[in-house]
């Protein structure tokens, strides 16, 4: 089994169509790839509620769709699982047509909700075209009080990414090989073959991305290059995606037993999870499991059994996507750095210019090195408007001189602005009047 395999716990069998390579890391990460929060391994378990094709028209098939995810979520409750149940247009549909409050129900169990869009898999869909799709099932999904921060189920040779951030989503999980279509050719990496890859169903297995991406969330913009992390945009959560766990004892055969044998390769990849987390950063096992067919209730049992202990032991917890977004939305938050900045002094010199010193302090956030960090100086003479007249470098306590190649009458305002080299910072100074 290769490191971090994949987990995808889904029983309804599909076609495993010819991987992509696994390839050598891709990308370091950039400076808020990887925000810092002191978290044990976030565990999340999206359900893709779907399958039951008929269930808007056919209320024995809804009513027996229901039963099944029911019974799965009072299973993860006993064992103080929280479940993201993702929700397909077609089962909010018959929500609606049955009148029923199985949403309400899932809530009250301690799950969260989330939509599962499917959308883009077919063709080469344009951006306008994903975000009326995202947008009709969201506001499908608003009157049933679904949690409206997390979607799943969008992938696409277009751009995804974008229609995921204009239909007002914050987190994305659930990523397959098929969405590496998207990405412009440069960023493909050398041993990927995606000549292969032609439908969803075909290239349904997990990105083979870098260790660091697959467990830390992080922030990504733009479908063409969403395995290169950015500073902000739509968390993208990759985990354990594209596989299925019923077919490890298999060897990935087409029919899935989902039985007793499959469980040490689930205690595997829990355990691969757990050492390859950074405690500094948010780390993520995200697991997904698909109701389109009905689960072995036994086997549902053993599989929640895996993560009791871990749980109990604080290495691990268990969240909603929705709640795993905001919190890697929040821990980035928390590293932005915010400075405050003092002139102290500001003196006309023999040659005929101005130095300006003072000091930068850091009122929040963790700056590894103040020194080298951009201290910009502006002036304002009287009756005139600010201008930016000379920057400098703070050195490795906060001071800093700066010099300016002229010199100012009384009155004149001063005021200086420091730029971190670590983190986005948020700068505060004084106004120094000469």
């Amino acid at each position: 089994m290769e490191p971090l395999s994949a987990l995808l716990l889904i029983l309804t069998a599909w076609a495993v169509g010819t991987p992509v390579a696994q390839s050598a890391p891709i990308t370091e990460w950039a400076p808020h790839a990887s925000p810092r929060a002191d978290n044990p391994l976030l565990l999340g378990m999206s359900i893709h509620v779907e399958g039951f094709q008929q269930e808007a028209r056919d209320e024995d098939q809804f009513d027996r769709h229901v039963e099944a995810i029911t019974s799965f979520a009072e299973i993860a409750a006993d064992h103080g699982a929280i479940l993201t149940m993702e929700f397909s247009e077609v089962f909010l549909d018959a929500v609606v047509k049955w009148d029923s409050t199985v949403i309400d129900e899932l809530k009250s169990m301690g799950h969260g909700t989330a939509v599962h869009a499917d959308v883009g898999g077919q063709g080469d869909p344009t951006l306008e075209e994903m975000v009326e799709d995202l947008e009709r099932q969201r506001a499908k999904a608003e009157p049933l009080g679904v949690d409206l921060r997390h979607v799943s189920g969008v992938c696409s040779r277009g751009p995804w990414v974008e229609a995921v951030i204009a239909a007002g989503y914050q987190s994305n999980n659930g990523p397959v090989e098929y969405c590496a279509l998207s990405l412009d050719e440069d960023v493909v990496p050398s041993d990927w073959d995606l000549s292969g890859c032609t439908t969803p169903s075909v290239c349904h297995g997990q990105l083979k991305v870098n260790q660091d991406l697959i467990v830390h969330p992080y922030f990504i913009d733009s479908s063409s290059d969403f395995i290169i992390p950015k500073e902000s945009g739509l968390v993208f959560i990759i985990g354990d995606s594209g596989s299925t766990a019923p077919c490890k004892a298999e060897a990935e055969g087409e029919r899935c037993a989902g039985n007793s044998a499959d469980i040490p390769y689930i205690e595997d990849t829990l355990q691969e999870y757990l050492d390859a987390r950074d405690p500094d950063r948010v780390a993520v096992l995200s697991l997904t499991w698909s109701i389109g067919t009905i689960p072995d209730d036994a086997f549902v049992d053993d599989v929640f059994n895996v993560y009791d202990d871990v749980v109990a032991s604080g290495q691990a917890k268990w969240m909603s996507n929705g709640d795993i977004g905001q919190a890697v939305i929040d821990a980035a938050d928390a590293a932005l750095v915010s400075t405050e900045t003092l002139i102290t002094k500001v003196k006309e010199t023999s040659s005929g210019k101005t130095k300006v010193t003072g000091t930068v302090t850091v009122a929040s956030g963790s700056v590894k090195a103040v020194k080298g960090g951009t201290v910009d100086i502006k002036v304002k003479k009287r009756g005139g408007s600010w201008k930016l007249m000379a920057s400098g470098e703070a050195e490795k306590d906060g001071s800093f001189t700066v010099k300016i190649k002229e010199t100012y009458p009384a009155g004149t305002k001063f005021k200086a602005a420091f730029k971190g080299t670590d983190d986005a910072d948020s700068s505060t100074s004084k106004t120094y009047t000469s």
